[in-house]
């Protein structure tokens, strides 16, 4: 055993000592002659979606697709040739292309060369390894950089409202959106309807919850949430790639009403009337005219009246305060016998209510958001409220389901069908039937 580690130590030393100097010498020749051949191969390689960026732009003009550090959204494939080592660990993030746009206008023809190439990776010398670079044309326009001005139209939002509660309006609707481009590019989006469109399930009972918690629940029916900034943005891919923030003033008032009570007491009878166009005056007499009912419509005085428990949906108490003695039911005559009536819920001095409505809480304003608004934004605001009360007031039974009434002419008499829902078996009253 000892005599084969001699026999191995003795190779060892021959193959490693034993002229030493030479075999270090003829090592540091193949290191040199590796290091020249390998620095000496060239090669050719192209790289796909090269960024551009362009300095020294003309002021007032700009160049389509260009962001505010001066990167395009265009990009270009190159393809080098040069050092293979450098080359062949090229990716396109290491490099970008910069353009001097200082003494260019129109259309501008770029021819490219090393001299445009710019590192990002510190690690790389682009200037001594790169011998050459190739391209297809390339053509950027500079156009005159313009402002505008662009309508927003704020949609009904998509999505469903957290329980418990209803969902109102949407306000401001309309908001302004003021962008900067190129002429020809911003001339062809001025004529595009810009809507924005929100989703009612991206807001939470929790939220709402909390809103509504420093309110006194006997005046205040409507909990407002604010948009947040985050969702105040717009694609409008013609002028930007990414979404653009709306940046009108008013934007910071966007925000969703809901409603916490879904049926409020109406505590007055409705009055019912009928609406004759002109053109059936020659064929009725309108005092000849009669309802053929019982309970629950009654007549009483020289009116007709609905005598029955009903509901409001859709409102708040002090609209259904401000409106309950001016509320009618409308039906619509015509000359058609025996055919169903169109009848509709009216609201009698609607303007004069709006404004009543409008000063009352005006005088009663403790919630936070309204004491930051600009008094002709408060009362923009409730006036939009109002008109939004007037589209959405329903008619509901003690039951939750709405109000079901049929009406049809048969000679002089109007033939009347209401369901009401409080009585047993839901059973239908005050109709006449066919004799």
């Amino acid at each position: 055993m000892t005599a084969l580690i001699e026999t191995i130590l003795a190779h060892f030393k021959s193959l490693f000592f034993n002229q030493w100097k030479r075999k270090l010498f003829a090592g540091l020749l193949s290191i040199f002659f590796w290091f020249i051949v390998n620095h000496s191969l060239t090669t050719t390689r192209t790289l796909i979606n090269v960024p551009i960026r362009v300095v020294h732009l003309p002021p007032n003009m700009t160049i389509e697709g260009i962001q505010a550090n001066g990167s395009l959204s265009k990009k270009i494939n190159l393809t080098f040739i040069g050092n293979k080592e450098l080359i062949d660990h090229l990716q396109p993030s290491d490099i970008e292309i910069v353009l001097d746009a200082e003494n260019e206008s129109g259309d501008w023809q770029v021819g490219l060369t090393k001299k445009n190439l710019f590192s990002l990776n510190p690690d790389l010398d682009l200037s001594s390894g790169i011998s050459k670079v190739l391209h297809q044309p390339l053509t950027l326009k500079l156009a005159k950089l313009v402002t505008e001005k662009m309508s927003v139209t704020i949609t009904s939002p998509i999505g469903e409202a957290p329980r418990g509660y209803q969902f109102l309006d949407v306000w401001p609707y309309k908001l302004e959106l003021t962008v900067t481009g190129p002429e020809d590019v911003l001339s062809k989006a001025r004529h595009r309807e810009l809507k924005l469109t929100f989703n009612l399930s991206e807001v939470t009972k929790k939220q709402l919850d909390m809103l509504g918690q420093g309110h006194d629940e006997g005046k205040c029916d409507v909990v407002s949430f604010p948009i947040p900034e985050s969702w105040k943005n717009i694609n409008i891919p013609s002028i930007s790639e990414t979404p653009i923030m709306i940046n009108d003033p008013q934007a910071k008032l966007l925000r969703f009403d809901f409603i916490r009570y879904e049926y409020l007491p109406i505590e007055t009878k409705i009055p019912v009337h009928f609406y004759f166009h002109p053109s059936l005056l020659g064929l009725y007499s309108p005092e000849d005219i009669k309802i053929h009912a019982e309970e629950p419509i009654c007549f009483h005085k020289g009116l007709y009246y609905l005598d029955l428990p009903l509901y409001a949906s859709g409102v708040d108490k002090t609209f259904l305060e401000v409106i309950k003695n001016h509320i009618q039911i409308a039906i619509d005559v015509n000359a058609e016998l025996r055919k169903p009536l169109n009848w509709s819920v009216q609201i009698i001095s609607a303007q004069k209510l709006e404004d009543e409505y409008v000063e009352h809480l005006l005088a009663e304003l403790d919630h936070e958001d309204l004491r930051f608004m600009q008094f002709n934004q408060r009362q923009e605001y409730l006036r939009n409220r109002f008109r939004s009360y007037m589209q959405r007031l329903r008619l509901m039974n003690v039951n939750g389901s709405k109000l079901s009434m049929n009406f049809k002419m048969d000679d002089l008499k109007i033939l009347a069908k209401v369901k009401n829902n409080i009585l047993p078996n839901e059973q239908i009253i005050a109709w006449e039937e066919d004799e």
